[in-house]
């Protein structure tokens, strides 16, 4: 394992801008976040096959050895921060920058769609270390993710809709500028909680559920959600 430093995301992201990689920098950084928390035990090697893809899903082909060494001491580097912020209850993986301007109103959809990225590469490190999986069983993990989850395909359909050059009304981007602020505020609780659930199913505290009892158990949550949502009602009339 690489003993440098991360030399932080805006000179990785050189090097990968030099390459064409599919994945920025804050994006391996989240990809590799999902990898730790699944059940599934990655090596760095392993990682290496989805992030050494270039946006065309082509394998990177580094120019000269020297790039190539000075890439893997980056990539082995984060690795580490991420192992470190994995193993520490207290901390979190960065997401990508808030920013609150914006130059014109295709920065500002260039930006809903690059903080979507981020949140689909965690998604993907989770899928690929076998999480979903787990997700199928544990009410736990379940309610953990349940507003991530609903970004994450605010995000997609966004990103749909843009592919098809369906063209955004200024209220639809304002709607996902606020999901990204919503997300950045709600990301560190989120991937905390996800982290401590996770431990809890390899410590044996949480169990995992039969299909019969997760339907079962869904079913209870939204019981008791109308209830709350009746009880509310008759308290306003």
């Amino acid at each position: 394992m690489s003993t440098s430093v991360y030399p932080g995301d805006e000179k990785f992201q050189e090097l990968l801008n030099d390459y064409n990689f599919s994945m920025s920098a804050p994006q391996i950084r989240l990809y590799l976040a999902g990898l730790f928390l699944g059940p599934k035990t990655i090596s760095p090697e392993n990682a290496l096959e989805e992030v050494l893809l270039s946006i065309n899903d082509k394998k990177i082909d580094f120019f000269s050895e020297e790039e190539k060494d000075q890439f893997m001491d980056m990539f082995l580097a984060l690795w580490s921060e991420v192992e470190t912020i994995h193993e520490s209850m207290n901390s979190f993986p960065k997401l990508g920058a808030l920013r609150k301007s914006f130059r014109d109103r295709s920065d500002k959809i260039e930006y809903i769609l690059d903080r979507g990225d981020d949140l689909a590469a965690f998604y993907l490190g989770l899928e690929d270390s076998h999480a979903g999986e787990i997700f199928d069983q544990c009410f736990e993990l379940l309610m953990a993710e349940l507003a991530l989850s609903m970004m994450n395909e605010l995000f997609g359909d966004f990103f749909e809709a843009n592919e098809t050059n369906e063209k955004a009304t200024d209220e639809e981007i304002a709607e996902m500028l606020t999901v990204v602020e919503d997300l950045f505020k709600t990301w560190p609780s989120t991937y905390t909680e996800l982290k401590q659930v996770f431990s809890g199913i390899e410590a044996g505290e949480i169990k995992l559920l039969s299909e019969e009892e997760l339907e079962q158990k869904m079913e209870e949550f939204k019981s008791s959600i109308e209830e709350e949502g009746e009880s509310a009602s008759k308290l306003r009339q």
